[in-house]
């Protein structure tokens, strides 16, 4: 049996025992969260203009706690069908199982472990997995993580031959520092399609200073995939963050022509991306918030250099309001990078009782281009939304509209119609 279909056949038995009358599990807590969701927008195609699109998506999350203490299930999926005019999507109708797994929380030895589709983030993977994973910790000073299995990514070509197996060992001292080393392996069709190790670093320095970042080298291609570093120095009522970010393209991307990563052409290119820079909070007033930011962006064999500054204020008003404005210039060697940007928003959830509305929120982008993009010169976004809770805040209603004009999109409209319903059950 395909290892796809067993991971559906054991999720479905064990929530289902889970669940079943007379169960052992039966006594515990359920929450189910619906949400739908109904889009309205038009596209070209290459048989004809003005495509009508009506998309209606449905996302479905469970999340159960068994009376037996530390074990639960958590589960979340989508599916979406295309109730306007055919021919723009591939597949009309689609959906995907993103996660659905059991997990085991042992509180006397501050472990856990997870088995059915997961998400793994430990160290140098970030993946979703079909398998198991175990996470525990080996003595006072340090802890370690374990997991294998099938890569979802690849499931569209079928599973012969794949299989995924990592984990990561980590050394600490609260307070000082953690230091983690971790390691992951890929293969497709029984050869090896990716992999790397990698070393993470956290750091708390005197004067409540902070370092923390990782590394990762590429095993099959022999070289640095990437570096990212960043710091955190508080100096009074301000805190200053320094970040470094360094790709090499050739080692970071995977060339092989099975890769699901849609940005696989550049492995090969032999190019390099550092971006340099500093983000400023203040927080010297109690209802507001500040941020500066300026970054250098370089590409080596582009010869191309751009930076971006912008700065962001928010205003926080009574319960949830805010109003917001930021701004932001764009320096650089092409079109594209030569812009002025502003920006506003509103969120505003005190309305008056007569209003069939609890809260309304708008968000105005505007970019200004040095030069004409495809003839236009600068490009708009406005973004108008509200909802209202009914069913004691178990039931949220959302309506947004969304338009936008750019060098790409010529007056786009968009509109959004969301029904989130939570319940629960004991």
């Amino acid at each position: 049996m395909k290892s796809k279909k067993c991971v559906k056949l054991f999720m479905c038995c064990a929530l289902g025992w889970m669940l079943a009358p007379g169960g052992h599990a039966f006594a515990g807590k359920l929450e189910v969260t619906t949400e739908s969701a109904l889009d309205a927008y038009e596209r070209d195609t290459q048989e004809e203009e003005s495509v009508t699109l009506l998309p209606f998506s449905e996302y479905l999350g469970v999340n159960y706690e068994s009376d037996i203490e530390g074990l639960s299930f958590h589960g979340y999926g989508w599916g979406r069908v295309n109730l306007g005019q055919d021919g723009y999507y591939e597949d009309e109708a689609d959906g995907q199982f993103l996660y659905g797994y059991l997990e085991y929380r042992a509180a006397a030895y501050n472990a856990r472990m997870m088995l059915g589709r997961y998400q793994m983030f430990s160290g140098v993977s970030n993946e979703s997995v079909d398998g198991v994973s175990l996470q525990a910790p080996l003595g006072a000073i340090f802890d370690f993580s374990l997991y294998g299995g099938s890569p979802v990514s690849m499931t569209e070509d079928g599973r012969n031959g794949d299989s995924i197996v990592g984990g990561r060992l980590a050394n600490f001292r609260p307070g000082l520092y953690e230091l983690g080393v971790s390691y992951k392996l890929v293969r497709n069709d029984s050869s090896d399609y990716d992999e790397k190790a990698g070393v993470d670093l956290s750091l708390d320095l005197p004067y409540r200073v902070g370092v923390n970042g990782y590394s990762t080298w590429n095993l099959l291609t022999d070289g640095w995939a990437e570096h990212s570093y960043q710091m955190q120095i508080p100096v009074s009522s301000f805190q200053i963050r320094p970040f470094f970010q360094l790709f090499q393209y050739d080692d970071y991307f995977s060339d092989n022509e099975e890769s699901p990563n849609p940005f696989k052409y550049l492995a090969g290119t032999g190019e390099e991306l550092t971006t340099i820079g500093a983000e400023l909070d203040w927080f010297g007033a109690e209802s507001y918030e500040v941020n500066l930011k300026a970054k250098n962006i370089d590409y080596d064999l582009q010869d191309e250099t751009s930076q971006y500054y912008s700065g962001m204020v928010i205003k926080h008003l009574e319960d949830m309001c805010q109003v917001g404005l930021e701004l932001g210039v764009m320096v650089g060697d092409i079109p594209e990078n030569k812009y002025q940007l502003g920006r506003a928003f509103v969120y505003w959830d005190k309305l008056p009782e007569s209003m069939p509305l609890e809260f309304i929120s708008s968000d105005l982008v505007f970019v200004n281009y040095d030069e004409d993009i495809y003839n236009q010169g600068s490009s708009t976004f406005i973004s108008l939304g509200a909802g209202r809770s009914f069913l004691d805040k178990a039931l949220d209603m959302k309506f947004a509209v969304d338009y936008s004009r750019d060098p790409y999109f010529d007056n786009d409209f968009r509109a959004k119609l969301i029904a989130e319903y939570t319940f629960g059950k004991e």
